[in-house]
């Protein structure tokens, strides 16, 4: 089950991401109170790392 998950951890990154982008309330109660003000930082750097990603490939 752990290899299934690792092998699809892209797929997992996109729906998190998904969900992050759409606001889901759901996903967002799960962030701590410290963290909140944090959330675009936390956007721009997901989004950096993606193109770093890319750019690798």
């Amino acid at each position: 089950m752990i290899d299934s998950f690792r092998e699809k951890q892209g797929t997992w990154m996109g729906v998190a991401l998904n969900e992050w982008l759409q606001e889901n309330p759901l996903l967002l109660a799960e962030i701590p109170p410290k963290l909140r003000s944090q959330e675009s930082n936390l956007e721009v750097s997901d989004r950096l790392r993606q193109l770093s990603t890319a750019l690798k490939k």
